[in-house]
């Protein structure tokens, strides 16, 4: 499908968030005589305190995550389609520099972006992403990324990968003395890994920590005493355009002058496209958030350890539109909550298990052949799996895999890799 200009336009205006908005329409009004550009007034709420620490707090760096990604990505002289695969990943990686997206919708957004859905593809992608520096970057959640960033040379490597995978929650209870024991090792032991545990980051990839100003929230949102919520656009929050009234007026007066149309036919009707692109814009991220906090009602009264799964798609398909247009809606956009202000994207949570393809007695057979016949020293991760199973046939989503390596006794590639 060929996008007319002022569709792609409009696609551009939803993704923006406000200050970036702001730049593309002066950039706009250097070229169109027609065009007023108003700047955001910026009457927002005050930002909580803890945010406002948080942002005072911020390192300083030069560029952002998502840019060095792409300079590395640059010095790898992958094939042409390759490159685009890992480019859409870039852009799809949320606040936390996580691909918090399922497959499926990872799918859809490179369908969108004109790449063909290949399973394949995907997961050669995702293996790229996460091999890029900060280690963690595209993982998929905190225990991955945390994974990732484990030295497999170190010796403790083993135990610091089984006490992410699956002592992390009794380690946030405090039973330090279980733990130990399942592991096989003394208290003095396990404080060794706790505190190499410790030099690890939950979210080593998070992206444009560069940001200096407080982020703008266009949304706020406020829980009512009858539990439902009151959703509502923030005054001023984002530039405004209309046409210049000299230049308008000029055309009234003149309509039947030829070279007048000519001259500001072209301009008056970008300058109108883009007020209608501004208004569907509100509209658009209006109608997303208040499905958002639909499904995330508990939210409201009890702060994030109670988010809800959540996908793009499912709120696409409640709405009827697709879902490339909810990542943009979402896209740098932030809501003021009862819990300081918050990314419109960390709103979606990925439900664990959540796929429901059946998989066949081939496709287990299929798996633990990839598995014998690996490197030993490079263990093939899930998406890599899933890759060279999509090469013979089997279109499986990475989740799925995982499902079967676990019935099928087969430890993850962290631990073949340490105990090889």
């Amino acid at each position: 499908m060929v996008l007319e200009p002022r569709q792609l336009q409009g696609l551009e205006v939803l993704a923006a968030p406000p200050d970036e908005l702001y730049e593309y329409l002066l950039h706009k009004a250097e070229t169109n005589a027609t065009l007023v550009v108003r700047p955001p007034q910026r009457v927002a709420r005050q930002a909580t305190a803890d945010h406002a620490e948080w942002l005072a707090n911020l390192e300083d760096r030069s560029s952002t995550v998502r840019a060095d990604a792409r300079a590395q990505l640059a010095l790898r002289q992958l094939p042409e389609l390759d490159a685009r695969w890992v480019s859409c990943l870039l852009d799809a990686l949320d606040e936390r520099g996580f691909l918090s997206c399922s497959d499926e919708e990872l799918l859809q957004l490179a369908h969108s972006s004109g790449l063909e859905r290949d399973h394949a593809q995907l997961g050669r992608a995702i293996a790229v992403v996460q091999s890029l520096e900060p280690r963690g970057l595209g993982a998929r959640d905190a225990r991955e990324a945390l994974l990732l960033q484990l030295d497999p040379t170190r010796g403790s490597y083993e135990l610091l990968a089984r006490l992410i995978e699956d002592f992390l929650d009794d380690l946030g209870a405090h039973k330090h003395a279980r733990v130990a024991k399942e592991l096989g090792i003394d208290l003095s032991m396990l404080n060794e890994l706790l505190e190499d545990l410790g030099q690890l980051e939950l979210t080593p990839g998070a992206l444009d920590v560069s940001v200096a100003a407080p982020v703008t929230p266009e949304l706020e949102v406020e829980p009512k005493l009858d539990g439902g919520f009151e959703l509502r656009l923030c005054d001023g929050a984002l530039p405004s355009v209309e046409v210049e009234p000299g230049l308008a007026r000029l055309a009234e007066l003149r309509r039947d002058d030829a070279q007048v149309r000519k001259f500001l036919g072209a301009q008056l009707k970008e300058t109108r496209d883009l007020a209608a692109a501004l208004e569907s814009r509100r509209r658009t991220l209006l109608a997303v958030a208040r499905e958002v906090f639909v499904r995330q009602h508990a939210f409201l009264r009890h702060g994030l350890n109670h988010l809800a799964p959540l996908s793009m798609g499912e709120v696409a398909e409640t709405l009827g539109v697709a879902l490339s247009t909810v990542s943009r809606a979402v896209a740098g956009k932030y809501v003021q909550t009862p819990f300081g202000i918050l990314p419109l994207r960390r709103f979606f949570q990925v439900a664990a298990g959540g796929d429901t393809t059946r998989a066949r007695e081939s496709l287990g057979e299929a798996l633990a052949a990839l598995i014998k016949a690996e490197d030993p020293r490079q263990p093939l991760s899930d998406d890599e799996l899933v890759a060279r199973l999509a090469a013979r046939g089997f279109q499986a989503a990475r989740r799925t895999i995982a499902r079967w390596r676990e019935e099928l006794g087969i430890p993850t590639s962290y631990r073949r890799r340490s105990a090889s």
